[in-house]
């Protein structure tokens, strides 16, 4: 069977024109999806109480941020090490970055979170272990104004 020029051609341009507004209707879903408010904690370990202040993140920490993140509450979290530069006057140690879509998700209270992650831990006893643990030096709170795919 043959197909015209004329019929190939318009298969052929409806695809291309198919195959487009998927790729626009997909980056605009990423859009949507991305992140838009980006928090940062520059935080200065106890010397002392160094190893717990990790165990507090990674164990009791983490899990409440992967529940947020289950919810849709939060985008992503992460805890970053300081690399370079090093020594003792250093600022802080440690940043975390905690992804949101607006600005009240990064404002949300997290007290009902946490005790559903761990309902055993009063989230007092655990926000005074952390804060004798480590020290936040500053925070910002980032808005994307412009990005590109």
């Amino acid at each position: 069977m043959r197909i015209g020029i004329p019929l190939l051609a318009a298969a052929t341009a409806g695809a291309f024109l198919a195959g487009s507004l998927s790729s626009v209707a997909s980056t605009q879903a990423q859009q949507t999806q991305r992140p838009s408010v980006y928090v940062v904690n520059f935080i200065k370990a106890n010397p002392a109480k160094y190893q717990e202040y990790l165990q507090l993140e990674r164990e009791t920490w983490k899990p409440v941020h992967q529940e947020r993140i289950r919810a849709g509450q939060m985008r992503s979290w992460a805890l970053y090490g300081v690399q370079y530069p090093f020594g003792t006057s250093l600022e802080y140690d440690f940043v975390t970055i905690d992804t949101y879509a607006t600005l009240a998700d990064a404002e949300r209270d997290i007290s009902a979170v946490f005790a559903k992650v761990h309902p055993a831990s009063p989230l007092s006893d655990i926000g005074s272990r952390t804060e004798a643990a480590r020290s936040i030096v500053r925070g910002e709170v980032w808005s994307r104004i412009d990005s590109a795919p």
